[in-house]
């Protein structure tokens, strides 16, 4: 019966977005040529397409999403704090609640991530790419660097 009320939680499937984050970055890691094939197959058009829903917004949805998150610490924690004078389990109740909210947002970001930036981490660099030498250099050869490059 337990097992039936985890797996009707919206929690639960929050949560399972950790370990599939984390395999999308095993694999861009550890496969050879996986981060650049998910790049070129996958990336470059959830990018754009994700991209262009966001743009349409003239501030950051990241910043706004962190102030977001701030306030809704407060609110949680003035919650709790109003809870205290309800008796022991309904804090108890109400806290574990609130960590299986933040544990599926924390979840839900980190999956995000992994899906639209995490993996090019592991990607074949620029230099690796192009054949550049990558050493200590001057301002006048760097100067020189992207006069060639434009």
């Amino acid at each position: 019966m337990k097992i039936k009320k985890i797996l009707k939680s919206p929690y639960f499937y929050f949560i399972m977005l950790l370990p599939l984050g984390l395999l999308l970055l095993a694999a861009a890691r550890f496969i050879p040529g996986f981060a650049d094939g998910y790049y070129n197959i996958i990336y470059r058009n959830l990018g754009g397409i994700f991209g262009s829903i966001t743009g349409i917004f003239p501030f950051s949805l990241m910043e706004a999403g962190i102030c977001f998150l701030v306030f809704l610490v407060i609110y949680w924690l003035i919650k709790l704090m109003l809870k205290s004078k309800e008796g022991k389990d309904s804090v108890l109740n109400y806290f574990f609640g609130v960590l299986m909210k933040m544990a599926s947002v924390f979840c839900a970001v980190f999956f995000l991530f992994s899906v639209f930036s995490g993996t090019n981490y592991y990607r074949e660099s620029f230099a690796e790419k192009t054949g550049l030498e990558v050493k200590k250099s001057s301002p006048a050869e760097l100067y020189e660097l992207c006069e060639h490059l434009l």
